[in-house]
């Protein structure tokens, strides 16, 4: 904290109050015992293009024309997601879990399948979904321990996955994913005190 009483931020990550900055777990200790919000972004399209000699992710600024072909394109889930105060309070963790089997962490590093590897230990698994009959207030989820939440970021259809336990919905009517994002974190800032 700041002598006027703010926080300082420092390379994407909020400073507690002994002035050190949180970050996601990297221990098996951490990862299992760290609040933290962990969304999966299950069934993503991404395509590559080959661009001179070697191949990129299509991303909306820079292959405008090929994704209008393709009609897909989750940057704006990353985008509010890894723009999101409960990610620069270190309190978030995004992976992207492709509909080719390719599972991305970090924002485009690519690791080891299965995902339930990777998942804190004994952490609920949620799936999100218009379609569940259990409607939810976000908020009574957000706990002092680590909490994993399914999007599906395709454009129609439902996931089905065999590492959730439940499955929840957030209103009354469809939200896209990006949508989705924005009302989980919103609601993991407020119950966490992130400003």
């Amino acid at each position: 904290m700041t002598q006027n009483g703010t926080k300082r931020v420092h390379n994407n990550y909020e400073d507690d109050d002994e002035g050190k900055a949180s970050k996601i777990p990297k221990t098996l200790a951490e990862k299992d015992s760290t609040k933290r919000l962990i969304v999966i972004l299950e069934k993503a399209s991404l395509e590559t293009v080959k661009v001179g000699k070697k191949f990129e992710l299509l991303n909306c600024d820079d292959h405008k024309r090929e994704l209008t072909k393709f009609g897909r394109d989750l940057s704006s889930c990353l985008l509010m997601l890894l723009d999101s105060p409960l990610n620069r309070a270190g309190l978030l963790q995004v992976y992207i879990h492709t509909e080719k089997n390719v599972l991305i962490e970090d924002v485009l590093q690519i690791i080891k399948n299965p995902i339930s590897d990777h998942l804190p230990t004994g952490s609920r698994k949620i799936g999100t979904s218009f379609h569940s009959d259990k409607l939810v207030d976000i908020k009574t989820f957000a706990t002092d321990k680590p909490i994993v939440f399914v999007v599906g970021s395709m454009a129609h259809g439902k996931v089905e996955v065999d590492y959730t336990e439940e499955e929840v919905s957030f209103s009354g009517y469809p939200l896209s994913a990006a949508l989705t994002c924005s009302k989980l974190c919103s609601a993991f800032e407020e119950a966490w005190g992130i400003k």
